[in-house]
């Protein structure tokens, strides 16, 4: 029999906790809703409702603070969330500048599980560049809530 356990950081859930009110702002949105966005410990927007996207923002974080020094089991927890985020995007973040840096990243991500077992040095200049092409896709997310304000 084999058992498999799967360990999540305690600091992911707390991360996409809504309920700080510090650092929440409400978009009122050109259509008269209103949602809810939050910056994380990190200073970057986490959303209500893409999670793909907030796993994958907070994770990609952690890796970023251990300057890429991570395990390939990193890789396989960020999978599922990574490449969900095109699939999940709330509409209201979908501007094509959007959804090309998530296939850039989609590229990335490919190319690092591809290299999983090449060397350390490939390994962290992969994670490097995965983290490079998120970091666009903050800031066209960034653009965007902003673009949205009221």
């Amino acid at each position: 029999m084999t058992v498999l356990i799967t360990m999540i950081s305690c600091n992911l859930r707390k991360e996409n906790n809504f309920t700080d009110n510090d650092n929440i702002d409400v978009i009122d949105l050109k259509n008269d809703k209103s949602l809810l966005v939050k910056k994380d410990y990190y200073g970057t927007y986490s959303f209500s409702n893409w999670n793909d996207f907030n796993i994958s923002n907070i994770r990609l974080h952690e890796i970023e603070s251990l300057d890429f020094n991570t395990s390939i089991t990193r890789m396989n927890l960020l999978s599922e969330s990574i490449l969900g985020m095109d699939e999940s995007i709330p509409d209201w973040l979908k501007t094509d500048k959007a959804l090309i840096e998530i296939e850039e990243i989609e590229e990335k991500f490919s190319i690092l599980v591809d290299q999983r077992y090449s060397s350390t040095t490939k390994i962290r200049k992969n994670w490097e560049n995965l983290s490079n092409e998120f970091d666009d896709l903050r800031e066209e997310l960034k653009e965007t809530v902003e673009e949205n304000q009221s």
